[in-house]
């Protein structure tokens, strides 16, 4: 998927016995096939030392995680040693969770790994949550065991709720309800999508375990992930084969996570709890979040446009507001289609919205070659910019008029990848408390 990027590089100390990973973009159920191979392609250099810069990662799910470890694990049985360099915040935090920290070294940068491995690796590497204070990111908190119970969040009051959505009562539903089954928390167990949407609000689950055989799987799915009450109920999706989760639908709303069968029942356990502590850390902090794709169908960009405009009419922006940012959403949405994708169906336009208390953030990426989006902005800043492009468009040439657009109708437009990528962002006019 075209929103998770790698660059391998050798180290810049000159050592040919060392290489620098760096990652962008997000590794989530879209992109974890990806990483996995960009992990692969990091064991097959056969370097002795490796730094994993995760500067540009915005986001990493469970399976990411324990795709990092098995991947350490296996580096460490051929004589090699890994770290792991500039982790954001939000991304330390899924990672402390799993507590790998414990067990993949982390520190501060590049240069402090360079050190590391001048070393031989044999000295003491920065405490995790040291790191994290040092670069002003989080304070320290208790440390993590590697697999953690199921319990309510400190910070919500009532407690822990997971919704297992399978066809039949069987030994495995059996199995995960007696694991999952908190004494302060509640779990149900229904069989149909129906059944489940049916008592969902009163259910009110913080993690979802969903069937992908089960019907209406997929309209579950999407009824969850576009209700502002609803939005952050993570969902882990279960698929019977690999061909079910490849499959490109023409337009799909992704879950958090996902399991392919066979797997082990302690990868479910550990994406559930892991996932439900995600889930009650991230209330307060953001209010609503959806991930879609599409291929560029006149029927597909309409439930697009739809969708994007149910999700902003829960945003708390005023109607001029959202007019104006919804139709700069449906510009950026085309030029990924048209000039992106160059109408190629066979192409996916992929679509993030994320809802705080103090703003909307939409970013859209495409599976383009990228442009000079440079140039474009340079000329945005410009007062005849808009006159500039009319211009250009009379002699066939650059255009600039959507972006010109879409620069006016957002508090903050950002280009990257290439120019495959454009993140748009607008205040909310009046900011909100989060519960």
């Amino acid at each position: 998927m075209p929103e998770l990027r790698a660059r391998i590089r050798r180290l810049a100390a000159g050592s040919a016995d060392a290489a620098i990973l760096e990652l962008a973009g997000f590794i989530d159920a879209s992109t974890h096939a990806v990483f996995q191979k960009i992990l692969e392609r990091v064991q097959r250099l056969r370097v002795k030392f490796a730094i994993l810069n995760f500067r540009g990662v915005a986001y990493i799910n469970s399976s990411g995680i324990m795709a990092l470890l098995q991947g350490y694990r296996a580096a460490k049985e051929q004589g090699r040693e890994w770290v792991i360099v500039e982790v954001p915040k939000a991304v330390g935090w899924s990672m402390h969770l799993l507590g790998l920290p414990e067990v993949i070294p982390f520190l501060r940068n590049e240069s402090d790994a360079g050190e590391y491995f001048k070393s031989a690796g044999s000295g003491p590497p920065v405490p995790f949550f040291s790191y994290l204070k040092r670069i002003g990111r989080i304070a320290p908190q208790a440390k993590a065991r590697y697999v953690l119970p199921l319990r309510a969040s400190p910070a919500k009051a009532e407690p822990a709720s997971v919704l297992l959505v399978v066809s039949r009562p069987d030994h495995f539903s059996d199995i995960v309800r007696r694991r999952l089954l908190d004494p302060r928390g509640r779990f149900f167990l229904v069989h149909t999508c129906v059944e489940a949407r049916r008592s969902f609000d009163e259910m009110k689950p913080d993690v979802v375990i969903l069937d992908d055989r089960v019907r209406y799987a997929e309209e579950f799915l999407h009824w969850i992930k576009i209700q502002r009450g609803r939005g952050l109920v993570s969902v882990v999706k279960l698929y019977p084969t690999r061909s079910a989760l490849d499959e490109k639908r023409p337009f799909k709303i992704w879950e958090n996570d996902y399991l392919i069968e066979p797997f082990e029942i302690m990868e479910l356990f550990l994406l559930a709890e892991t996932e439900l502590r995600r889930t009650t850390r991230s209330r307060g902090l953001v209010l609503h979040q959806a991930h879609f794709q599409l291929q560029g169908t006149p029927k597909n960009v309409k439930e697009a446009a739809t969708l994007l405009d149910g999700l902003l009419s829960q945003s708390g922006l005023t109607p001029e507001s959202r007019g104006i940012f919804h139709a700069a959403l449906l510009e950026a949405m085309d030029n990924g289609i048209r000039h992106g994708n160059k109408k190629d169906p066979r192409r996916l336009l992929d679509v993030r919205f994320l809802l705080d208390p103090e703003k909307v953030t939409v970013t859209i990426e495409d599976e383009g070659d990228g442009f000079d989006f440079r140039s474009h902005l340079d000329r945005m800043n410009r007062l005849e910019a808009a006159e500039v492009a009319l211009r250009e468009r009379r002699h066939g040439e650059g255009g600039g008029l959507g972006i010109l657009m879409m620069v006016r109708a957002s508090d903050r437009l950002d280009y990257d990848a290439k120019g495959r990528r454009v993140r748009l962002e607008k205040r909310r006019d009046a900011p909100e408390t989060a519960a």
